[in-house]
């Protein structure tokens, strides 16, 4: 028997609420199948499955009349002749049914030369790719008439045409490689009401694919969405686009970006990295994260350690990322070693906190191990302050719990992953929740974050430009220089006394009543028996014995981390920003996993290889060896003063030299040189035991001061300029005194000391000591540390007073001292300010 036979295809019923063309009329659909196609002599161009599938009109965007409309029309048969109802159209690949195909795309206007036409009605609302080894898509059409814009209840109309209740759709379905069409079907029948109309509004005008071609792969390599409309008027005005017309007078497409196309173009390239900005952030990151999920991704879920979604107000949503790298990082650098803790916000367009765990390689680098993104709870109202040590707790040791068990693929099996010490910012939270998850780990405080809390209090009671308040300033400020020294809590506290009763032997006056409040806040909150532990020498001694290293090898402060917050926000962020708005939660994730964390190690391991070939190269030359060894070691500040240009501490000595606060010199004992006592600019006339200084300057040209400014930046202190003062007044009263060679530079210091005392040259530490990753890193903070405002005697009034405030873009530190009372600072003092009078020496 000859003639077309039927395979009986069977639709089971959808788990979802089926179509308007399917329900209830439409239970069984019957597809044409040949002998040749049921022997396998000929391959149909689109199977059985797929010829009975219907058109998904529940894409249209349409009122219920017309949906209503369309189901009576989609319960007749199809017809041949299009102004009759609807029809279906299936295509061989043959070049004449192909040309068939191509004339009805043309006679509907559907060809691509129609569609990028102005006047072109059709508009794309749907369509879908297959996955099969030749690929082919389904694409919708829909009438612009027939769209109906209160379908999302939005009441205005930015449609080009008016609304007529138009029926007419097509879907279309071609081969993508060949753009071969394989059938069209729908219903071509404009009604009047669509052929009369005019257009109501200018009509989207789309810029040329090939010049989003250009600017994807631009924003792909990192460029700013300003060096993406840079590079497009550069090649506009040559002419290079692809496809750039002959006459661009008839072109229908823009060729020049423009400000507002940053919107769609930034969606394109999301879209191309992975992420549907059509869905919402939490749907995205639970398919990535669903093993049963089509958009499930391998990489993303091995990164992510912890996860929980926010299904209800009471919750948080929680994210905690480290992939392999950072893993094996953790056990490298940080396990039985030292690690950084520290949170900051302003990442993402939601109110998401992200905290990071540190830590320090032997190149003096900070590497990022862990994130830990959450949200604040329902009803906060600020995002730095929206978290507890209950939530730090769960997440670190989640991240815990994730190294222990990973441990054995990096040399670490049955081991719990342990830190011995950590630094944190002041905030106590931190703390706390590092205590609950490592109950022997040894807490450190930041020491810039604490001398910022002290300075902020300080500038906080003592406002104002007087001298007396610059003068207690001065001494409050090296009173905290003395207390991070100390090594048990009766010296703190002993200083702290001392110095209380210092001030209470001045006369009576408000700024001195502060002074005295900020001691007792120094004395009462900050040295307590746990918290002095965390910021004085006494806690860089136990930290050093449990890391086994000298003091100097412990990190003093979370630069490491607040330096990598700046570069994440404004490098690696930035790049994937529209106008520097911030990213979705989603996107942040993605691209934190899958682009910005494989580089940061990259860069790490291809800057590894370059120094280690570089380095191998420079041990084959004469003398290479020593020149590698001293290139690794920290270069050391000369123990003898050199004279650079320094008009504040010249100037300051020459107030020592006016004041008499320096004396006339005396020989030393072997008559190599001369010695000076100098009394500090801080110390008082009624001190009993004022702080005094000794300078010493030989004939040679060795000269020294025993003062922390030189001890920590070398140079020339003001009180050893003050001593040279001092000589040069006794040469012009004719005392023979000889010309002292004082060097003039740094390397003329060093020359001297090496000529002159060999026994200064520093020391080598053991070469154990030397590798461990946190020695060089601490010492270059602590050089850092010590350039701070508290080795120099005058500040910039407007630097005193200036008080922290929060940043969206910063660090939640929380400052300890905000809760203080001082509500009546701003009171007029009781008496006019004088100067402190400091001892004289005699004359």
């Amino acid at each position: 028997m000859s003639g077309p036979t039927f395979e009986f295809i069977h639709v089971e019923p959808s788990s979802q609420p089926p179509p308007p063309t399917t329900k209830g009329y439409k239970k069984v659909k019957w597809a044409p199948y040949t002998p040749a196609d049921a022997s396998g002599m000929s391959k149909p161009a689109l199977n059985p499955y797929r010829v009975a599938s219907d058109i998904p009109l529940d894409k249209l965007r349409i009122s219920k009349a017309q949906r209503a409309a369309l189901e009576t029309l989609y319960k007749q048969p199809t017809v041949v002749n299009d102004a009759e109802g609807h029809v279906d159209h299936l295509f061989k690949l043959d070049s004449d049914d192909q040309i068939h195909g191509a004339a009805i795309m043309a006679q509907h206007g559907l060809d691509l030369d129609a569609r990028e036409n102005l006047s072109n009605r059709w508009s794309q609302q749907w369509s879908s790719n297959s996955s099969k080894s030749e690929p082919t898509r389904r694409v919708l059409y829909h009438c612009e008439c027939g769209y109906d814009h209160t379908w999302n209840k939005s009441k205005a109309r930015h449609t080009p045409l008016p609304f007529t209740g138009c029926l007419a759709h097509a879907e279309v379905t071609y081969v993508v490689s060949s753009q071969k069409i394989l059938r069209i079907r729908g219903y071509f029948q404009h009604n009047q009401g669509c052929k009369d109309a005019l257009f109501t509004r200018i009509p989207p005008i789309p810029v040329h694919p090939s010049v989003f071609a250009v600017a994807l792969a631009q924003l792909r390599d990192g460029a700013t969405f300003t060096d993406v409309k840079n590079k497009n008027r550069e090649l506009l005005s040559a002419r290079n686009y692809h496809g750039f017309p002959a006459d661009i007078r008839n072109s229908p497409y823009r060729w020049l970006i423009e400000t507002r196309d940053s919107r769609s173009l930034f969606r394109q390239h999301n879209r191309l990295n992975g992420v549907k900005i059509t869905e919402k952030p939490q749907i995205n990151i639970d398919e990535w994260l669903d093993p049963s999920s089509p958009e499930y991704n391998p990489i993303i879920a091995d990164a992510i350690f912890h996860y929980s979604a926010r299904a209800s107000k009471g919750e948080r949503f929680e994210t905690c990322i480290a992939t392999d790298e950072m893993r094996e990082t953790a056990w490298k650098y940080g396990h039985e070693n030292q690690i950084i803790l520290d949170g900051t916000f302003g990442v993402c367009d939601s109110r998401v906190l992200l905290f990071i765990v540190m830590v320090v390689d032997e190149n003096k680098k900070g590497i990022p191990v862990a994130f830990l993104l959450f949200s604040p709870p329902t009803g906060n109202k600020q995002s730095s302050a929206g978290y507890n040590t209950a939530i730090l707790t769960k997440l670190l040791r989640a991240w815990k719990d994730s190294l222990t068990r990973c441990a054995h693929l990096y040399g670490f099996e049955g081991i719990v992953f342990s830190p011995f010490s950590a630094i944190t910012d002041t905030d106590l939270k931190e703390r706390g929740a590092l205590i609950a998850v490592w109950i022997t780990i040894w807490l450190l405080i930041c020491r810039f974050h604490l001398r910022q809390s002290w300075k902020n209090y300080r500038n906080k009671l003592l406002k104002g430009k007087g001298q007396l308040k610059l003068d207690l300033k001065h001494r409050l400020k090296r009173l905290e220089d003395s207390l991070v020294e100390t090594e048990t809590i009766a010296e703190a506290r002993g200083i702290l006394t001392a110095e209380m009763k210092t001030l209470l032997l001045l006369p009576d006056s408000k700024p001195v009543r502060k002074a005295l409040k900020h001691i007792k806040y120094l004395s009462e909150y900050w040295t307590t028996d746990n918290l002095w532990q965390s910021w004085s020498n006494y806690g860089r001694k136990v930290a050093a014995a449990l890391l086994g290293c000298h003091m100097d090898g412990v990190i003093p402060t979370t630069n490491h981390l607040e330096s990598f917050n700046g570069v994440l926000k404004r490098k690696h962020l930035r790049r994937w920003q529209n106008g520097g708005r911030r990213l979705r939660v989603d996107v942040l994730i993605r691209i934190l996993i899958i682009h910005i964390l494989p580089s940061i190690f990259k860069e790490r391991r291809l800057l590894r290889e370059q120094s280690l070939r570089l380095a191998a190269q420079i041990r084959r030359l004469p003398g290479g060896e020593s020149l590698v060894r001293s290139h690794a070691s920290k270069p050391t500040t000369p123990r003898i003063a050199y004279l650079l240009g320094d008009d504040a501490r010249q100037q300051r000595a020459t107030d020592l030299v006016n004041l008499r606060q320096i004396g006339m010199p005396t020989f030393l004992l072997d008559g190599s040189g001369l010695s000076f006592t100098c009394y500090s600019s801080e110390a008082l006339e009624v001190e009993s035991q004022p702080l005094q200084y000794t300078i010493t300057i030989l004939f040679t040209g060795v000269a020294t001061c025993n003062c922390t400014d030189f001890r920590k930046h070398g140079g020339a202190c003001k009180h050893l300029r003050a001593a040279l003062i001092i000589l040069d007044h006794l040469r012009s009263q004719k005392f023979q005194i000889p010309a002292i060679p004082i060097p003039q530079s740094l390397a003329d210091a060093h020359t001297l000391e090496t000529q002159t005392s060999p026994s200064l040259e520093p020391t080598a530490s053991p070469e154990d000591t030397l590798q461990l990753p946190t020695v060089r890193a601490a010492a270059a903070v602590t050089d850092l540390l010590g350039s701070d405002e508290s080795c120099h005697d005058t500040v910039s009034p407007e630097e005193e007073m200036a008080v922290e405030s929060d940043s969206d873009n910063e660090s939640v530190d929380t400052d300890a001292s905000s809760d203080s009372d001082d509500s009546d600072d701003d009171d007029p003092d009781d008496a006019p300010e004088t100067a402190l009078q400091g001892p004289q020496s005699p004359p």
